[in-house]
């Protein structure tokens, strides 16, 4: 599940919503958001540092951006005006971090 919490392992509908709010998901389109050549998005988690360059977009935005982008092997995703894609060089090391989603690119 592209939502799920680490530390719990279960998904909740806080989250849920939380999640929907802030992607600007549409009602038709909420639970229909595979994102292709990306592992599933985890929340509460970053990459510390490792940001190649951040651009404006929903978090489904960011596995393409990524994939486009030379070098860049995962990406995090908050709500901060809007929707921000931070593009990472790297996988880790992961951290705790509220509201942030992270993702890595599935290269193989």
């Amino acid at each position: 599940m592209l939502f799920k919490n680490l530390k719990s392992g279960e998904i909740t509908e806080e989250t849920l919503e939380m999640f929907i709010k802030s992607a600007n998901i549409e009602p038709s389109e909420r639970f229909h958001f595979e994102i292709e050549d990306c592992s599933p998005a985890h929340f509460n988690k970053d990459i510390s540092g490792k940001n190649i360059k951040h651009i404006k977009g929903s978090l489904h935005d960011c596995c393409g951006f990524c994939k486009v982008t030379p070098k860049c092997k995962a990406y995090s995703w908050n709500d901060m005006d809007g929707g921000i894609c931070w593009l990472k060089s790297d996988v880790g090391p992961v951290i705790n971090k509220n509201d942030v989603f992270v993702g890595v690119l599935d290269k193989g």
